[in-house]
């Protein structure tokens, strides 16, 4: 099973780790970053034994949005929803290959989650757009 790089506990993520796992997608990891305080949102970076790598956890107001983790040239974003949550994202103006995913995804105990491989720019509407949608979803 493969597992997202970043794997030594002992090393905390640099911007120069992330610039050689994720390549030329650097520069979309970098803008993402650089717009979440236009949501009041940071991303933490802890290191999760049960997945035996860094995670960055994008958190609002102690509220957890979304988690990252970083693969060989993207990142992948990963939003889990609640499954009256789940309904109304389908009604939001994101991509139809993401309404896919989510439509497909499983639901575990409550949660229906949907994960975005993350190499290009076009990602991020759709990634703030759940990120807004999140942060109004009680």
């Amino acid at each position: 099973m493969e597992r997202p790089l970043l794997n030594d506990g002992n090393q905390y993520p640099t911007d120069i780790m992330l610039a050689s796992a994720l390549g030329s997608s650097m520069e979309v990891y970098q803008a993402l970053i650089d717009s979440l305080s236009k949501y009041q949102t940071e991303l933490e970076w802890h290191y999760y034994n049960d997945s035996k790598s860094w995670l960055g956890k994008a958190v609002t107001k102690k509220k957890t949005v979304f988690w990252l983790s970083v693969w060989q040239g993207f990142f992948k974003v990963s939003f889990h929803f609640s499954e009256k949550a789940r309904l109304g994202v389908m009604n939001l103006p994101i991509s139809i290959e993401t309404k896919v995913h989510l439509e497909n995804a499983p639901i575990k105990g409550k949660l229906v989650s949907v994960a975005i491989d993350v190499s290009n720019q076009g990602h991020l509407k759709d990634i703030f757009t759940l990120v807004s949608y999140k942060q109004t979803f009680q």
